[in-house]
């Protein structure tokens, strides 16, 4: 494995677990579907408003659920094409299907070690590198320290300004307990 390689090929699953948990946001709230919706002309007006908001969940959440090794492959091609020899394959495809796997797990956890608000409540990009991080470290049982410094890199680069301490104690404490 080379090191840079390995790196691409977690920008690119972040950037795709940040996807996910904003759709799966979208589909929990609702709210955006009706601004989308209605922001035209009124829709909710219109008798087949429902119909059409329900077209348009199904189409987010088959996004989120599509095929792990088509979207990979579809990525690839459309993506890396020139620099495919510069991206970990094998990790895209171990760590990446996972993401339906553990996102309800990693929730719970970050919840058992959160008191003042909820995973639920984090930024998307915190929620995709937790989700990272623990994909990771449950799938490719990369070492605990690889696995903070890493993502404790990502969030100084990706997320808020203290994001990275708030991931660093709570994957140290989540990491501690397991």
């Amino acid at each position: 494995m080379h090191v840079w390689w390995r790196i691409n090929a977690r920008k690119v699953v972040l950037s795709y677990f940040y996807q996910c948990c904003f759709f799966l946001w979208v589909k929990k709230n609702n709210v955006i579907l009706k601004d989308v919706l209605s922001s035209a002309n009124t829709y909710t007006m219109h008798d087949d408003f429902d119909e059409h908001k329900t077209n348009l969940e199904n189409d987010i959440l088959t996004y989120v659920h599509d095929d792990p090794h088509v979207v990979i492959t579809y990525i690839l091609e459309h993506y890396y094409d020139k620099r495919m020899q510069e991206i970990d394959t094998e990790y895209l495809f171990a760590v990446w299907p996972a993401f339906h796997t553990y996102h309800e797990e990693i929730e719970q956890a970050v919840n058992t070690y959160t008191t003042s608000f909820s995973y639920d409540k984090m930024d998307y990009i915190d929620q995709a590198l937790f989700l990272l991080w623990y994909v990771e470290w449950k799938v490719l049982n990369t070492p605990k320290e690889i696995l903070l410094n890493e993502l404790v890199e990502l969030s100084k680069r990706y997320a808020d300004t203290g994001s990275s301490k708030l991931i660093n104690g709570i994957m140290h404490r989540i990491l501690t307990e397991e």
